[in-house]
Protein backbone atom coordinates (compact mmCIF):
# COMPACT_ATOMS: atom_id res chain seq x y z
CA UNK A 1 0.00 0.00 0.00
CA UNK A 2 1.27 3.49 -0.86
CA UNK A 3 0.49 6.32 1.61
CA UNK A 4 -1.14 9.63 0.18
CA UNK A 5 -2.01 12.23 1.89
CA UNK A 6 -3.37 16.34 1.09
CA UNK A 7 -3.52 17.98 -1.95
CA UNK A 8 -2.24 15.02 -4.13
CA UNK A 9 -4.63 12.93 -2.71
CA UNK A 10 -7.02 15.22 -3.69
CA UNK A 11 -5.98 15.58 -7.02
CA UNK A 12 -5.83 12.00 -7.41
CA UNK A 13 -9.17 11.33 -6.68
CA UNK A 14 -10.32 13.75 -9.49
CA UNK A 15 -7.98 11.84 -11.97
CA UNK A 16 -9.73 8.85 -10.42
CA UNK A 17 -6.40 7.12 -9.83
CA UNK A 18 -7.31 7.19 -5.94
CA UNK A 19 -11.02 6.82 -4.44
CA UNK A 20 -12.87 7.22 -1.39
CA UNK A 21 -14.67 4.27 -0.11
CA UNK A 22 -16.82 4.55 3.40
CA UNK A 23 -16.24 1.79 5.78
CA UNK A 24 -18.51 0.98 9.25
CA UNK A 25 -15.53 0.71 12.25
CA UNK A 26 -16.42 -1.72 14.53
CA UNK A 27 -17.59 0.44 17.37
CA UNK A 28 -19.81 1.76 14.55
CA UNK A 29 -19.01 4.83 12.97
CA UNK A 30 -18.05 5.36 9.83
CA UNK A 31 -14.99 6.48 8.48
CA UNK A 32 -13.66 7.28 4.77
CA UNK A 33 -11.01 5.03 3.10
CA UNK A 34 -8.82 5.97 0.17
CA UNK A 35 -7.81 3.09 -2.30
CA UNK A 36 -5.47 3.53 -5.15
CA UNK A 37 -7.71 1.65 -8.16
CA UNK A 38 -5.48 -0.33 -10.63
CA UNK A 39 -3.90 1.56 -13.72
CA UNK A 40 -6.36 -0.03 -16.02
CA UNK A 41 -9.72 1.00 -14.64
CA UNK A 42 -10.78 3.83 -16.55
CA UNK A 43 -14.52 3.72 -15.11
CA UNK A 44 -13.47 5.08 -12.05
CA UNK A 45 -11.93 8.06 -14.11
CA UNK A 46 -14.36 11.42 -14.29
CA UNK A 47 -14.75 13.07 -17.76
CA UNK A 48 -13.53 16.60 -18.21
CA UNK A 49 -17.23 17.21 -17.69
CA UNK A 50 -17.68 16.05 -14.77
CA UNK A 51 -14.64 17.30 -13.65
CA UNK A 52 -15.51 21.01 -14.76
CA UNK A 53 -19.10 20.36 -12.69
CA UNK A 54 -17.33 19.19 -9.82
CA UNK A 55 -14.73 22.01 -9.84
CA UNK A 56 -17.73 24.68 -10.22
CA UNK A 57 -20.49 23.29 -7.72
CA UNK A 58 -17.64 23.10 -5.39
CA UNK A 59 -17.08 26.94 -6.03
CA UNK A 60 -20.52 27.63 -5.14
CA UNK A 61 -22.16 27.67 -8.41
CA UNK A 62 -25.57 26.58 -9.21
CA UNK A 63 -26.77 23.80 -11.91
CA UNK A 64 -28.25 26.39 -13.93
CA UNK A 65 -24.77 29.02 -13.45
CA UNK A 66 -22.78 25.91 -14.41
CA UNK A 67 -24.68 24.53 -17.31
CA UNK A 68 -24.93 28.02 -19.10
CA UNK A 69 -21.04 28.21 -18.53
CA UNK A 70 -20.71 25.17 -19.96
CA UNK A 71 -23.03 25.69 -23.00
CA UNK A 72 -24.92 22.00 -21.46
CA UNK A 73 -28.47 21.57 -20.90
CA UNK A 74 -28.88 21.48 -17.07
CA UNK A 75 -30.03 17.80 -16.92
CA UNK A 76 -26.48 16.88 -18.23
CA UNK A 77 -24.83 18.96 -15.53
CA UNK A 78 -26.85 17.23 -13.44
CA UNK A 79 -26.01 13.48 -14.63
CA UNK A 80 -22.30 14.23 -14.78
CA UNK A 81 -22.38 15.50 -11.20
CA UNK A 82 -24.04 12.64 -10.09
CA UNK A 83 -21.83 10.17 -11.92
CA UNK A 84 -18.63 12.11 -10.93
CA UNK A 85 -20.14 12.36 -6.65
CA UNK A 86 -20.68 8.45 -7.43
CA UNK A 87 -17.05 7.84 -9.16
CA UNK A 88 -15.68 10.15 -6.29
CA UNK A 89 -17.72 7.82 -3.32
CA UNK A 90 -19.66 10.66 -1.47
CA UNK A 91 -23.11 11.36 -2.02
CA UNK A 92 -23.35 15.53 -2.15
CA UNK A 93 -21.47 18.61 -2.77
CA UNK A 94 -21.30 19.33 0.66
CA UNK A 95 -20.07 16.11 1.55
CA UNK A 96 -17.16 16.65 -1.15
CA UNK A 97 -16.21 20.05 0.40
CA UNK A 98 -16.09 18.65 3.47
CA UNK A 99 -13.73 15.72 2.21
CA UNK A 100 -11.66 18.17 0.46
CA UNK A 101 -11.58 20.68 3.11
CA UNK A 102 -10.03 17.98 5.07
CA UNK A 103 -7.51 16.42 2.14
CA UNK A 104 -5.90 20.15 1.49
CA UNK A 105 -6.00 21.39 4.74
CA UNK A 106 -3.54 18.96 5.64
Amino acid sequence: HRAISGAALWEALLEGRWSIVKVTRRGGGMEWVAVENPADDRLRSPGLTERDVVQRSLRGQSLKAVALDLGLAESSVATALARALTRLGVGSVPELQRLRAGLTSK
